[in-house]
């Protein structure tokens, strides 16, 4: 029996030495195949790039050549018109390819047409010339020479992806750049006026920079760019037909950025940097001197590109980029309606606003101040005082709402004249940032505002309360008129002296005591009920009661419009529970299972991105992470 296990087993461990080995060799043959597949692609490109560069110059030299043909041509074709002067010295294949499609445009138009000898070949370029710029190019493309000046034609969406013609596709799958991953190129502004050999301006050398590309789509001749580039490129109207020079080339990764708002506010954001990053997951690349429009809901804010890491232009896609975002210019002020002015404590800061204008301020509760509220059984006031001639209204909202108005806000005061908001902990804890709206409601009016903490009985935090006594003395009588309690031994002569001066408002729940000259002015709201004076009604039903227009299509009143914008309105800002992002809410996500976990159509489709498992490593979705974490590693 030993002698059988022993050779069972020998067998056993003959086998598996034999599977090894078959194994080995393999992975040996597969590494040898892989590595000689390498070597034949290689010589595949250096034999492709060899004849590239045999061509170009073969056509270098045929230009030169029937160079005296070719113009001749567009000569004949200039009959009637000025004559065209032309050197005859070598010129570079960019250079002459532009001057005979402007020649040709030109013609056509039936205008007269004057080149001059150093508008066509003031750039000096030779045969040595060409074939120095060629080999730059296919440096900077890494052995792919891809170069055009195309028709810019302005297009729709968002990010920095281009649109070529089908003829581009064809060029560059031909030189293979299809295999080289993620295609970048290179735009510059084509300056059709002025003398070739000028000097460009500091301005004219910014105008430059790099895209990708979405789809070969566009008409033969022209490249759609989207609103991105296009505004880099030309951020003056452009005269004529805009022409773009498009240029293939590598980009290396991007590890850091440093950009600069072009205004104050953008800081104010809350969580911007997941604002920035959702972004510039629309870009492919980046480009030192670019702006790049951030969208906030209704809001956009500009930032500029100031450094790059480690190069002026980079990749941005698949990589991990360091961003700093530093302060905008000292030099800018305070005149942009969506910017937030820090506001102090128990500081007053005086303002005007015009009629249908908002200004902004935004102050910050810390636990200190907060554990003084609470312990000290107090609140915040937040008082605005209006100068005369003009009315405003106040409006105040806790972060992530950045800009309270008239349909978005948490508290409000539309009284005429002075404004108090009492901020209560009470119903929230109220750690946090607030910001402040003052709407100019009526004129241009002067205001001051200013937040205090007070205490609930009336004065202020610290300050000693003065002695009083509120206990009802013994023997009091109810008036059966202002419902008061008077001593007894007085309520005759009250009660006679309140019915002759006083009334009590019939209206159904206010029973509110006023003299009888203003009782003429205490008015009831016909469809709220509420209690004002006479010359507030107008601003009432005007604030309260007149239809607001939603962006979405609703049209309510203002208490039902900020019910509607704060927890249904599809355009409302959430914030995202996986990018941290502020978006908008939108409909509900398509997927069944989505619908029934709460998500939206943006969260829907953020959380589908994946992410390694801290425990496992393995690749998961982002919206199915806490159910992969549930099922296989038993956390909760």
């Amino acid at each position: 029996m030993d002698f059988e296990l022993r050779l069972a087993r020998s067998k056993l461990e003959r086998e598996q030495k034999e599977r090894k080995e078959r194994a080995k060799q393999k992975l040996e043959r597969e590494r040898k195949a892989k590595q000689e597949a390498v070597r034949q692609r290689e010589a595949i490109e250096v034999a492709q790039r060899t004849r590239r560069l045999d061509a170009l110059q073969a056509q270098i030299k045929l230009t030169q050549t029937n160079l005296g043909l070719r113009l001749g041509k567009y000569q004949s074709k200039a009959q009637g018109h000025e004559s065209l002067l032309i050197s005859s010295q070598t010129i570079s294949i960019q250079s002459y390819f532009t001057s005979c499609v402007l020649a040709h445009n030109t013609l056509i138009s039936k205008t007269s047409l004057f080149v001059s000898w150093k508008q066509l070949w003031g750039t000096g370029y030779h045969c040595h010339d060409a074939d120095q710029l060629t080999e730059e190019n296919l440096i900077a493309g890494n052995g792919i020479m891809f170069y055009s000046i195309l028709e810019a034609v302005p297009g729709q969406g968002f990010g920095d992806k281009i649109k070529l013609p089908p003829s581009c596709f064809t060029e560059l799958s031909n030189q293979g750049a299809l295999d080289k991953g993620p295609m970048y190129f290179r735009l510059s502004k084509v300056y059709q006026d002025g003398p070739a050999d000028s000097v460009l301006t500091e301005h004219q050398n910014q105008e430059v920079t790099h895209s990708g590309v979405l789809e070969f789509t566009a008409p033969n001749g022209t490249v759609e760019l989207p609103p991105h580039v296009w505004n880099n490129l030309f951020p003056d109207a452009p005269v004529g037909v805009p022409l773009v020079e498009v240029r293939y080339v590598r980009l290396p990764k991007g590890t850091y950025a440093k950009l600069q708002p072009d205004g104050r506010g953008f800081s104010d954001i809350p969580n911007h940097k997941a604002v920035l990053e959702t972004s510039l997951r629309n870009n492919a690349t980046l480009s030192q001197g670019d702006v790049i429009a951030i969208k906030h809901g209704e809001l956009s804010y500009n930032l500029r590109v100031l450094e790059l890491k480690p190069s002026s232009s980079v990749s941005v896609l698949e990589t991990d980029i360091e961003v700093d975002v530093v302060g905008a210019e000292s030099s800018s002020d305070w005149t942009d309606n969506h910017v937030l002015k820090p506001l102090e404590i128990g500081k007053a800061e005086s303002g005007l606003v015009e009629e249908g204008k908002y200004i902004y301020y935004k102050f910050s509760v810390d636990g200190d101040v907060s554990s003084i509220i609470a312990s000290e059984d107090a609140h915040i006031e937040i008082k605005l005082e209006a100068g005369e001639g003009g009315d405003t209204d106040l409006y105040v909202s806790k972060h992530p709402v950045l800009f309270p108005n008239q349909h978005q806000h948490e508290w409000s005061s539309h009284d005429v004249g002075s404004k108090v908001l009492i901020l209560s902990p009470k119903a929230q804890c109220l750690d946090g940032a607030y910001s402040i709206g003052v709407f100019g409601f009526k004129g241009t009016t002067k205001y001051q505002i200013s937040i205090a903490v007070h205490g609930n009985s009336g004065h202020y935090i610290n300050e000693q309360p003065s002695s009083s006594s509120s206990a009802m003395e013994a023997g009091s009588v109810e008036c059966q008129n202002c419902r008061r309690y008077i001593p007894s031994r007085t309520i005759a002569l009250h009660e006679a002296y309140c019915s002759r001066h006083n009334v009590v408002c019939e209206h159904a729940g206010c029973k509110v005591v006023l003299r009888r000259e203003e009782a003429a002015n205490h008015v009831h709201c016909k469809k709220c009920g509420r209690a004002f004076q006479q010359q507030e009604m107008e601003k009432h039903m005007k604030v309260f009661h007149e239809p607001l227009h939603c962006a979405c299509g609703v049209i309510l009143e203002k208490e039902e419009m900020v019910q509607h914008q704060s927890s249904s309105c599809s355009l409302r800002l959430v914030v995202c529970r996986f990018c941290g992002d502020m978006v908008q809410a939108g409909s509900s996500a398509s997927d069944a299972r989505d619908r029934l976990r709460g998500l939206s159509e943006h969260e829907s489709q953020c959380g589908s991105r994946t992410a390694p498992c801290d425990s496992c490593g393995r690749a998961v979705m982002l919206k199915e992470m806490d159910i992969h974490r549930i099922a296989v590693h038993s956390q909760n």
